[in-house]
């Protein structure tokens, strides 16, 4: 299912986890720590495209995930 103005994100341990947001080229948009077990995104000032969310742990390696943002 495509975002539109915001992401929810939820993890089981997400306690010290960094999100980094990406653009379809790689080129870095935003960066937040996760501090709890959900964190959402205001998507609401990013044009429609394909996106990646990446998260990364201290005791995981990275994960990113693709989303699609339709206006």
């Amino acid at each position: 299912n495509p975002a539109r103005d915001h992401l929810v994100v939820k993890v089981v341990e997400g306690e010290g986890k960094v999100v980094y947001l990406q653009d379809y080229s790689g080129r870095p948009l935003r960066q937040q720590l996760l501090t709890g077990g959900t964190l959402e995104l205001d998507l609401s000032e990013l044009p429609a495209g394909i996106y990646f969310l990446t998260m990364t742990g201290e005791q995981t390696g990275p994960v990113t995930r693709r989303f699609v943002i339709a206006r």
